[in-house]
């Protein structure tokens, strides 16, 4: 028994051959020198074949360029009710079997093309919501415009237009949680990539079913909360070590390379962070820069002497003029990191220093909460993820057994000065015995 996902999908891949087989036909109309008898669903066949006949290549598969193809009437009729609702231009349509070659315009098979790939459709316009699921009447392109407005990052709001708008428009609003399933293990990618896809989708219908996005949607309706996401293989991402640093701060070849590699590790900062450092945010006196991090916080960034010495003698040879200190954009970082990851063999992108940040100074000892501060991480699960990389060893150096501590605390005692102890007494049966604790 087919499932409600796969009769959409059915459902879909008919109205887009429906669509296709429209545009071929429209395409022949319109380049034809004469008229057509019959219907454009019906089938017809064409006037003044006689002349040339330039069709697109895309038709080229068409047998016979006199005839129109007979296309499924019901499905038309429905595609014709959708494109109606949305598009001017076939609101005066009421019948296929009706429109004249006056009524075909270039911009209807535009239209109709746009509809065979359902991904630019969704990108255009907003699509009426027989061509979706449930019954809600909001449209799904607003929807998800309101939700991605949330978000202030663009890197993290691109990735959810990335993946919602793959997964919403055969979803919709209120999938069932089998569908959700089906749909995310029937994808064509890893599982990391399914896993992007549940982060995303448990983002959205968390939010939508939730009193915040003020659209009416019961919290106890939300499918997602169902739904575990996928098992991915848990890999330790690449961090910097000392020995890493030394070893790429050696194949730089010019003081600005240097300079960056420095507040990178330095001041933990995402590559948007530290691109975006300009001179009024350099506070000498404190040694930190100053910057707008992911989220819209202002917060600061250490650097160490070394650091900043480095930074004043580059900018003793450049004059930012009001730009950034480094004369490059994250681009031109993101390709000096790549080229000293060729000559090194070292894994090195802006967040591998973030990593070795939080990871080195664990290792010195440093505490995870100080950590979590400095780095300006929000919680200290994140600072834990970010230092997986330290291992027993490494905190075995810090180590201190609770009895070399307990030895600490009465190293120095004498005869002289010990605490004397007290004398106790025992009550017994018609007897007391004094005694001392000696």
């Amino acid at each position: 028994m087919a499932t409600t996902f796969e009769i959409k999908q059915k459902y879909w891949s008919e109205l887009s051959d429906v669509a296709d087989a429209l545009a071929a036909n429209f395409t022949k109309i319109l380049q034809s020198p004469g008229r057509f008898s019959g219907n454009v669903i019906d089938g017809g066949r064409l006037w003044g074949t006689e002349y040339t006949i330039t069709v697109n290549p895309e038709f080229s598969n068409r047998d016979d360029w006199a005839r129109l193809e007979p296309i499924d009437s019901y499905l038309a009729q429905n595609l014709l009710v959708n494109l109606a609702a949305e598009f001017p231009e076939f609101r005066k349509i009421r019948n296929w079997r009706e429109i004249k070659k006056d009524n075909i315009t270039p911009i209807m098979i535009d239209i109709l093309h746009t509809v065979t790939y359902r991904r630019t459709f969704e990108e255009v316009c907003s699509v009426s919501q027989s061509w979706k699921s449930g019954s809600t009447c909001y449209i799904l392109a607003d929807v998800l415009n309101k939700f991605l407005l949330l978000s202030q990052v663009d890197s993290t709001r691109d990735f959810y237009k990335c993946y919602l708008s793959k997964s919403l428009p055969t979803l919709g609003l209120t999938p069932k949680p089998d569908e959700i399933i089906s749909f995310r293990d029937n994808l064509k990618c890893s599982q990391g990539g399914k896993h992007a896809y549940h982060r995303a989708m448990r983002a959205f219908y968390n939010w939508l079913y939730s009193p915040a996005s003020g659209l009416g949607f019961k919290p106890e309706d939300n499918p997602i909360r169902f739904i575990k996401p996928p098992k991915v293989t848990k890999k330790k991402m690449p961090a910097q070590t000392e020995q890493s640093i030394k070893i790429l701060l050696s194949h730089t070849d010019n003081l600005r390379d240097a300079a960056l590699l420095a507040a990178l590790i330095d001041s933990s900062g995402r590559l948007s962070e530290v691109s975006d450092i300009h001179e009024p945010d350099i506070l000498w006196d404190k040694s930190v820069f100053q910057c707008v991090a992911k989220g819209g916080d202002e917060v600061y960034m250490p650097f160490s002497p070394i650091t900043g010495n480095l930074i004043r003698e580059w900018l003793t040879e450049y004059n930012p003029n009001g730009g950034n200190i480094w004369g490059i954009k994250k681009s031109g970082i993101v390709s000096m990191l790549r080229r000293l990851e060729k000559s090194t063999g070292i894994k090195c992108n802006a967040h591998t220093f973030r990593r070795g940040f939080a990871s080195i100074l664990r290792r010195k000892g440093i505490d995870s909460l100080d950590i979590m501060r400095l780095g300006h991480w929000k919680s200290i699960g994140m600072v834990q993820r970010y230092t997986e990389s330290v291992n027993f060893e490494d905190s075995q150096k810090h180590y201190k057994a609770p009895m070399e501590r307990l030895a600490d605390a009465t190293d120095g005692l004498t005869k002289d000065n010990e605490v004397p102890r007290p004398r106790i007494e025992l009550g017994t049966r018609g007897f007391s015995v004094r005694c001392s604790t000696d």
